[in-house]
């Protein structure tokens, strides 16, 4: 795996681009965890709050993906 920096900007390149779908399922799992480390409650509902809000969006761009790769399959079989 090799990191580039260019203008602060890191590029990872030997792997390929995280889905938003992962992006979002990272972020809620980083929010969870923070939840469970904390130990004042009013925060610790904030991150939990979070942590579901990025699930949803991660289940959201699950659907997207599942309906562009239909709609994609859909086209190409048209075309043949």
């Amino acid at each position: 795996m090799v990191l580039l920096h260019w203008r602060g900007i890191s590029k990872d390149i030997g792997r390929a681009p995280m889905s938003m779908r992962d992006h979002y399922r990272t972020k809620a799992a980083e929010f969870h965890a923070r939840a469970r480390n904390e130990y004042d409650g009013k925060t610790r509902l904030e991150y939990e709050n979070l942590a579901k809000q990025y699930s949803r969006l991660a289940e959201q761009a699950e659907r997207k993906d599942s309906a562009a790769r239909f709609t994609s399959s859909l086209y190409s079989s048209v075309r043949r």
